[in-house]
């Protein structure tokens, strides 16, 4: 409290509600579809 920080806790391993696992399970079809297109040259897109 002195510093400002304050304990925050947060919900058990639920990734329907975590942001960076909804983001990933939208960007895995998108890469893996890129990558099946051309899968030598994925990265340079």
């Amino acid at each position: 409290d002195l510093l400002g920080i304050h304990h925050q806790r947060t919900p058990l391993y639920h990734p329907q509600s975590n942001l960076s696992e909804r983001i990933n399970r939208t960007l895995k079809p998108i890469l893996a579809s890129l990558a099946h297109n051309d899968s030598k040259a994925w990265d340079l897109k």
